[in-house]
């Protein structure tokens, strides 16, 4: 017995009583090994990373939307600008696309003139290292996606001016040999590009990535009519699109007709409205700030996942943790420890969690019909176990209802082959899964949670009916 398994035969997967925040805990239609943490997300399961999870479960799509598009859509705008300012006057090297930068070392190791391999590796470079950053940062900001966001787009505030500064010579025609200088603004541009790309893909934004839109472009036409999809988020897919082309356009100007410092200049006050949005959001849509750390379930997250696990992660409404051992012992020697509540005492995993535990058994304390309550600390809790189905000496199906302190109903089944001299015992536990359970399985898994005490319970049956015999 326990919060977490409170009876006997197994957990009752608590359902929270009221949330402490506006909405549901997680979005309804999700899976928690595919939880997709894109605005106004709904039944489609994304790639997703641990760190995001439990902070962007917190907050409704609605909320997600009104504060992540006009960051994206501005942050993307501003990618145009930079990648046009970098292309055109820091020697045909982006900063923000690397596939681009990818096929550009080709074309130099082509012999193209005009592309450099060790700009561009440099971009590639840098670029790499910012999306590696991000990824340390997130492990410090993870239980605040607003934060998380701010400071992120503060530092790329910061690098992007350190950028400006560092190029005024170079761009203005003056500094045109001053190589090292030439890449360490490249450096700096690619570093703050992969800061940006590496937070929003961690938060897990695959509509409008804001710096590459290879991905977006195939949403949107794989999600077409044409491509026979839902047509599911073709706005703002397309909205990326448009912004991108718009700040290329835009950066492109600025460069030939004006000074490519105009154009850091404009980026930079994209990416100031992008976190005043954020920061002015924030504020309107409160996130818990003690939201749980979610990095234990990185395996389950990234697909590592056991067989057993994979059923808990399913599109299904039902969860079913089972494990089994072998006894050598006949049925009928293992059958009376577990059709008798009585005799729970002497294996069950819980019976420890509280020694001060109330037990009340009705008469007779075994067979169908019988019945078990329990009442005790906060751990321990309080509820009911009754057998629906005691089938002599193979099967005992009990009914369990967990009361305090919270409320869930599970069936628990308990089922004994014999195979020679021995009994194959399992133990089966089933029943809908409620947002805790759903929760649960993103945090080490309900399978990994539950069986564990399954597996406890048995090898201590395993050992008394042995002894026994």
């Amino acid at each position: 017995m326990g919060q977490h398994s409170d009876t006997p035969q197994g957990r009752p997967v608590p359902e929270p009583t009221d949330d402490p925040l506006p909405g549901p805990a997680l979005p309804e239609g999700t899976s928690p090994a595919g939880l997709d943490l894109r605005p106004d997300a709904e039944t489609a399961p994304a790639r997703t990373f641990p760190h995001a999870e439990a902070a962007w479960a917190t907050i409704r799509a609605s909320q997600r939307r009104r504060m992540l598009l006009p960051t994206l859509l501005l942050m993307t705008l501003a990618t145009g600008i930079i990648d046009a300012v970098s292309y055109l006057a820091l020697g045909s090297v982006f900063t923000a696309n690397m596939t681009g930068n990818v096929v550009l070392v080709g074309f130099a190791f082509g012999g193209v003139p005009g592309f450099s391999i060790s700009r561009t590796l440099t971009a590639v470079a840098a670029f790499a290292l910012g999306s590696a950053l991000a990824g340390r940062l997130s492990r410090h900001w993870r239980r605040h996606p607003f934060i998380w966001m701010r400071r992120t787009t503060a530092i790329e505030i910061v690098l992007l001016t350190v950028a400006a500064l560092g190029s005024i010579g170079l761009v203005a025609g003056i500094d045109v040999d001053d190589e090292p200088r030439r890449y360490a603004v490249i450096a700096v541009l690619a570093l703050a590009m992969g800061m940006r790309n590496g937070t929003v893909r961690r938060l897990g934004f695959t509509d409008v990535p804001t710096t590459v839109l290879t991905s977006t472009i195939t949403d949107l036409a794989s999600d077409s009519r044409l491509g026979g999809g839902e047509r599911r988020r073709q706005g703002r897919r397309a909205t990326a699109i448009a912004a991108m082309t718009l700040g290329a356009v835009i950066g492109a100007l600025l460069v030939r007709e004006v000074d490519p410092l105009v154009g850091f200049a404009a980026a930079i006050a994209l990416l100031v409205a992008a976190a005043t949005h954020q920061a002015t959001t924030a504020r309107r849509y409160p996130v818990r700030r003690n939201a749980p750390d979610p990095a234990a379930s990185a395996d389950t997250l990234a697909g590592h996942v056991s067989p057993r696990e994979s059923d808990l992660m399913s599109g299904s409404n039902q969860f079913k943790v089972e494990r089994s051992t072998t006894i050598a012992a006949p049925a009928s020697a293992i059958y009376p420890h577990i059709v008798d509540f009585s005799a729970w005492r002497t294996w069950s995993p819980w019976e420890d969690v509280d020694p001060s535990l109330e037990r009340t058994y009705s008469d007779p304390t075994g067979g169908e019909g019988a019945s078990y309550s329990w009442s005790g600390n906060r751990k321990a809790g309080s509820g009911r176990m009754t057998i629906t189905d005691a089938t002599a000496p193979e099967n005992v199906t009990i009914r369990l209802e967990f009361l305090k302190p919270f409320k869930a109903t599970n069936i628990a089944t308990f089922t004994l082959h014999e195979s020679g001299a021995s009994t194959v015992v399992t133990w089966t536990m089933t029943g809908p899964k409620t947002v805790a359970s759903r929760i649960m399985s993103v945090f080490g898994g309900l399978d990994k949670i539950v069986g564990k005490d399954f597996e406890k319970g048995l090898a201590a049956l395993k050992d008394v009916a042995e002894a026994r015999r």
